[in-house]
């Protein structure tokens, strides 16, 4: 069942991932949708795409395993990494490449890195060798995330990956 809803969950991840781009201008610049959905062109604010949809994807997963302990681990470990991963790849192609931003580029690093985001998920999920803190660490961590989302959504720090592109 666990890989049944992991495919299911990147599938739901992409396509929410990809509205989302969307729907801060879709609600008139409402504030709390910038809380869940890009406010700006910034690099940090696109992996928004990602981190949102994977929180609600794990959330949901949570329930339907009973396994809050272990899905919220999960979860939190391919939110911080897929975060890390967008950016990471993000300032290499541009970086390499000596570009602004390519949309077929961006939109094929997002899928890959949901796709390996999906893979990581899954590998902490069954694994049994890998030592999974209590749902008061993860659960909590993964509020911290979402809280950290918004504070630097409406006092971004002064650094390149915050800054519109």
């Amino acid at each position: 069942m666990e890989r049944r809803l992991t495919v299911i969950a990147g599938v739901a991840i992409v396509v929410a991932g990809t509205l989302l781009h969307f729907v801060y201008g879709w609600s008139g610049q409402n504030a709390l949708a910038g809380l869940v959905s890009p406010v700006n062109e910034s690099v940090w604010e696109h992996t928004k795409l990602l981190v949102v949809p994977v929180v609600v994807a794990g959330a949901v997963e949570a329930v339907l395993l009973h396994d809050v302990r272990r899905v919220a681990w999960a979860t939190l470990v391919e939110a911080i990494v897929g975060a890390l991963a967008i950016v990471t790849i993000f300032y290499t192609y541009t970086g390499a490449l000596g570009t602004g931003p390519l949309l077929w580029a961006d939109i094929t690093s997002f899928v890959l890195v949901v796709a390996g985001g999906q893979w990581l998920y899954l590998r902490v999920l069954l694994s049994h060798q890998i030592t999974v803190p209590p749902a008061a660490v993860s659960v909590p961590g993964l509020l911290a995330l979402l809280v950290l989302y918004a504070i630097w959504t409406a006092t971004p720090p002064d650094l390149p990956v915050f800054q519109p592109g």
